[in-house]
C-alpha cells in the first residue's frame, strides 16, 4: 500500500510540476525554445536523479540523501532569488485591496 501511495503521489507531483514549468517557460519566451529546453532539462534530471540518489545512499545512508536534498534546495532557491529582477518581482505583487 505504501508503494502504491508513493507512486500515485509521485505521478501527481510530477504532472503538476511539469505543467508549471512549461507555463513559466511559455511566459518567458513565446517562441517555445525555452519551454523545450526546460522540459528537456526536467526530463534529464528525472532520469539522472535515481543514479545520483543511489550513489549518495550507498555512500552515507538516507540521512546523507536528506542533507543533499536540503542543500541543493537551498542553493537553487538562492540562485532563483538572485536572478529575479526587482522590476519583475514588483510587477507581480499581490493586490490586497479592491479598487472601487
Amino acid at each position: 500500500l505504501q508503494v502504491s501511495a508513493g507512486i500515485v503521489i509521485w505521478a501527481a507531483v510530477y504532472f503538476l510540476a511539469f505543467a508549471q514549468l512549461n507555463a513559466v517557460a511559455a511566459m518567458v519566451d513565446r517562441s517555445g525554445r525555452v519551454a523545450s529546453a526546460t522540459g528537456s532539462a526536467f526530463i534529464a534530471g528525472v532520469t539522472i536523479a535515481p543514479l545520483v540518489g543511489g550513489a549518495i545512499v550507498d555512500a552515507g545512508g538516507f540521512s546523507w540523501l536528506g542533507g543533499a536534498i536540503l542543500l541543493l534546495t537551498i542553493v537553487m532557491a538562492v540562485l532563483v532569488m538572485l536572478r529575479i529582477p526587482a522590476s519583475l518581482a514588483s510587477e507581480h505583487t499581490p493586490v490586497t485591496s479592491a479598487s472601487p
